[in-house]
């Protein structure tokens, strides 16, 4: 939940997939990247869980560089 305020500053959100979402803010004048991930756990496949750190891993690479 955010107030008006923190509504503003979000300027791009996106699902990733089921379990990794990523949510562009500035906040006082600087890009923030948030990625907010529910994890697979010991349940899962292996398939699962290597596409889930696939993907987790690309949007950490696309964050750093700055494409996003």
């Amino acid at each position: 939940m955010l107030n008006k305020e923190g509504k503003s500053s979000v300027k791009n959100w996106e699902f990733i997939d089921e379990k990794i979402l990523r949510l562009d803010i500035n906040i006082s004048g600087y890009k923030l990247t948030i990625t907010g991930v529910y994890a697979p756990n010991e349940d899962n496949g292996d398939t699962v869980k290597d596409e889930f750190f696939a993907n987790l891993n690309e949007e950490i690479v696309k964050s750093g560089s700055g494409k996003i």
